[in-house]
């Protein structure tokens, strides 16, 4: 599967893209909308309708539904360490793009990510720790192939991971790849910079 510029996505997807880049302009400048939470749990008892497909990080101060101001309901999203992709995760995608509906799928990993830092590292752990691990490593040999062989930071690598997994997550699922070449689902990245608050879209995406 073949990427394609970001900026030539249109159509519904485009308009999510959009969307989320304004939530996260009004997160940044701290000026979120004031939400009734109340309100929209009660219109959502009946079912979901999700837009918004989000793969990210288990870190604990990354937080989509702040992140892009979102309501609830509008974002689906399923956290793993890494934002890595394994057959749990394309199992929730998957679901989320057939029965829901949601045709935006995106990947957003983060700066100083702690999954990422132990891969550069050469740190182990437990057999399902290093899985974790083993499932960066990849984007790990790529960045620094890209580089020249020399060492790389830890945001090379998250940025390169996180395009892994985009284009993981296609190659993996006969579905994913289905739903991209009908039109159905775009497969993006982003990235999340802690210290700022700031959601940059990367140029490449699936479509």
């Amino acid at each position: 599967m073949e990427f394609k510029n970001i900026k030539d996505l249109g159509g519904r997807q485009g308009e999510l893209i959009a969307h989320l880049k304004e939530g996260n302009a009004r997160f940044v400048a701290n000026t979120r909308i004031n939400q009734d939470f109340q309100l929209q749990r009660k219109a959502l008892l009946k079912g979901q309708n999700p837009d918004i497909i989000v793969l990210t990080c288990s870190d604990s101060r990354v937080v989509p539904h702040y992140i892009f101001d979102e309501e609830i309901g509008e974002c689906f999203i399923i956290r793993k360490a890494g934002n890595v992709i394994g057959t749990t995760a394309i199992g929730s995608i998957e679901y989320a793009a057939e029965h829901l509906g949601a045709p935006l799928f995106v990947v957003l990993g983060h700066t100083s990510c702690g999954a990422v830092t132990d891969t550069l590292a050469g740190a182990t752990g437990s057999h399902f720790l290093n899985r974790i691990i083993d499932s960066i490593k990849p984007a790990m040999k790529i960045a620094i192939k890209k580089n020249g062989g020399k060492e790389v930071d830890v945001n090379t690598v998250v940025k390169e991971n996180t395009l892994f997994q985009m284009k993981r997550s296609v190659e993996r699922s006969e579905l994913l790849a289905k739903f991209v070449k009908e039109k159905k689902l775009a497969v993006v990245g982003a990235m999340y910079d802690m210290d700022s608050g700031k959601v940059d879209f990367l140029e490449d995406a699936i479509y």
